[in-house]
């Protein structure tokens, strides 16, 4: 009985981590866009400024339009825009390392649980057959000791 409770448990995580990875797969092919509206909306100016300054993926300035330039930092300057790329291609390139990572992972791990599900499935029935067989021995009159 834990057995089959473990099969549908193994079953559950797999159903969650295809789920998620699915989830965050989809979200990365409109990555650009999301970003873009997080950038105007959402994101404080200090986590602007902590992208434009990176030195890691380059110097950049806004996301893709004067419009949304926080001037500060290496962006104070008066010609900054002319100087540097937008951000966009430097938060893609930033967000897809990591979200590259978590969704591989979890797609990866879905192949630990086909193998702990098919040998939990073997194990069921390695022992539904042992106490078949213990019970037809029973029926001819054989005896068993620590069987199972």
């Amino acid at each position: 009985m834990l057995l089959i409770a473990f099969v549908w448990l193994i079953v559950t995580a797999m159903l969650a981590e295809l789920g998620l990875g699915g989830v965050i797969w989809f979200k990365t092919l409109r990555m650009r866009s999301l970003f873009h509206t997080q950038w105007v909306g959402e994101w404080s100016d200090s986590l602007k400024v902590a992208f434009q300054d990176m030195v890691r993926y380059g110097q950049c300035c806004g996301y893709n339009d004067r419009a949304s330039i926080v001037l500060q930092g290496a962006c104070a300057a008066p010609n900054a825009f002319n100087l540097y790329p937008g951000c966009e291609e430097k938060v893609s390139t930033f967000a897809d390392s990591y979200l590259r990572k978590l969704y591989t992972s979890l797609f990866g791990f879905t192949l630990v649980n086909v193998v702990c599900f098919i040998s939990t499935v073997i194990l069921i029935q390695a022992r539904n057959d042992e106490e078949r067989y213990i019970r037809i021995g029973r029926k001819e009159g054989r005896t068993y000791h620590n069987s199972i």
